[in-house]
């Protein structure tokens, strides 16, 4: 009865810290302030764009389509998985300008995260968060979640694609629904979106098809902290689905006239 009730305690202090705002630490506005407007300062963080896909490991290497090294300098751009359900700053910037600084600010790849209840609702994204990016009005998350994706590999960026979390909320707090990339094995009360794993794996499906064409979406981040109660999961589990998806995601680029070697699967 103590446990339980401290259980239900700790998740209810880690889910209300959620709700806290986020103040940037100092650093933060000390480097963008340094680097605004100065060309020859983002210049000095260039990294090597990815050009020669599609991409494959061996051993803990990532290789080119020339069996060169590629090194990734990634950024994450987040919002697609939170409660908005869209890449923040799209209010603010053209997202084409949003990707010209990341590559500026020397990145070559990005990584862009979607919760699945955004495929699951796809809800028509807010005026007012598209403010500019006037072109997106009236389109659905799915929609815009493809145009930033669009965005950025037209600027020569490489995006890996994560899913980060099954309900749009702040990654990770204490809410089991969300520990893996299903929650059946729940009561049905318990979990908002109810996830099954072939549904998680249909939602995979659902997002990376519109790119199976594009060689830059390079990479699926089949999962964020992946958590579990001590002793109920297992790496061969992980290992099992992170498989089962690759083949899946495969399948599908194949059905629509893509080659699937060039999407390098993980999991986290």
């Amino acid at each position: 009865m103590v446990a339980s009730l401290y259980m239900i305690f700790s998740w209810h202090s880690a889910e209300s810290a959620l709700s806290n705002a986020w103040i940037p630490p100092p650093e933060i506005d000390l480097f963008v302030q340094r680097i605004k407007g100065n060309d020859s300062e983002l210049a000095s963080y260039a990294s090597a764009l990815i050009t020669r896909t599609p991409l494959r490991t061996s051993g803990r290497h990532i290789l080119d389509a020339d069996d060169n090294p590629v090194r990734l300098a990634s950024v994450n751009w987040y919002g697609g998985s939170d409660e908005l359900f869209v890449p923040s700053g799209l209010d603010i910037k053209h997202r084409s300008t949003i990707a010209a600084t990341i590559r500026k600010l020397g990145f070559n790849s990005v990584r862009l995260p979607y919760s699945d209840e955004m495929v699951v609702t796809n809800p028509l994204i807010p005026p007012h968060l598209l403010a500019a990016n006037r072109d997106l009005l009236d389109l659905r998350a799915l929609d815009v979640f493809e145009a930033v994706v669009d965005a950025l590999t037209k600027e020569g960026l490489a995006v890996i694609v994560n899913n980060h979390i099954t309900h749009a909320t702040w990654c990770c707090g204490a809410n089991p629904c969300d520990g893996l990339w299903y929650n059946m094995h729940l009561p049905a009360s318990a979990c908002r979106i109810r996830q099954s794993e072939s549904g998680w794996i249909d939602n995979w499906v659902t997002v990376m098809t519109p790119h199976i064409d594009n060689p830059l979406v390079i990479g699926a981040d089949l999962r964020n902290e992946v958590r579990a109660l001590w002793g109920t999961m297992s790496w061969e589990r992980g290992i099992g689905v992170a498989e089962l998806s690759g083949w899946r995601e495969g399948e599908a680029g194949e059905a629509g006239g893509a080659g699937a070697g060039g999407v390098l699967v993980a999991c986290v």
